[in-house]
């Protein structure tokens, strides 16, 4: 429901940008953006009185955008907001509970991420451009222990706040055919503030931290209206 609500609000977005131009200009006015991202997610994990790890793993997933941009001279700046489609997976890890013959698995995971970026560009000639990035990003992560020896689980979600930090390039494509259609690819890694959870598990209450980080590598096609 959620991403449907997200979706929803993007076609929106599109429908109130498209009349603010006719023609791409360069570089300049409302855009759309489609694009495939590979990310790597780290957390931080602090079990009070049981341990403290970093999990990671890798993840594939789509993300689409809207902004609008303006130019001064050579110089470009635009505003970007954008929504990450599906999981992205932070992994997973097996801690034994002190001398005991517990043996749990805490896995965890980002989804509903979405943020707003600044993107202040050079213009290098007709065909490309070249940004960096700084932004706001949201995200919510979801935590699952599994007690096997118990035959239980537990789970919880948990919003983050963090900031974000890139670079990218826009080349045009197809210019003899369209003025619109351009491709681009932009890095950025994004931190999000340690976030505490409360947890009652068998009875008994925990504090657990997480701290998530992203690094993304993102391509994609755009539309400059």
């Amino acid at each position: 429901m959620k991403q449907k609500g997200w979706v929803h609000a993007f076609l929106i977005l599109l429908m109130t940008l498209i009349p603010l131009a006719a023609m791409a200009d360069d570089f300049q006015g409302p855009f759309v953006e489609v694009g495939l991202t590979g990310s790597k997610t780290e957390t931080d994990v602090d079990f009070p009185n049981w341990f403290q790890v970093s999990i990671d793993d890798t993840s594939v997933n789509g993300t689409i955008a809207a902004g609008y941009a303006q130019r001064f001279g050579r110089f470009a700046l635009a505003g970007r907001l954008y929504y990450t489609l599906g999981e992205q997976d932070s992994g997973s890890t097996t801690q034994r509970y002190r001398d005991t013959e517990e043996v749990s698995t805490l896995s965890f995971e980002l989804d509903n991420s979405w943020g707003f970026e600044v993107q202040p560009g050079f213009v290098v000639n007709d065909t490309t451009l070249i940004f960096l990035s700084l932004g706001y990003a949201r995200t919510t992560g979801e935590w699952q222990l599994d007690r096997p020896y118990y035959q239980d689980a537990y789970s919880d979600r948990v919003d983050f706040n963090g900031y974000s930090l890139g670079a990218g390039i826009k080349q045009k494509l197809l210019q003899t055919v369209t003025p619109h259609l351009y491709g681009f690819a932009q890095v950025e890694k994004t931190w999000y503030q340690e976030e505490s959870v409360s947890a009652t598990i068998a009875q008994s209450s925990f504090v657990d931290d997480y701290k998530p980080t992203t690094v993304t590598v993102t391509v994609g096609l755009g539309w400059q209206f």
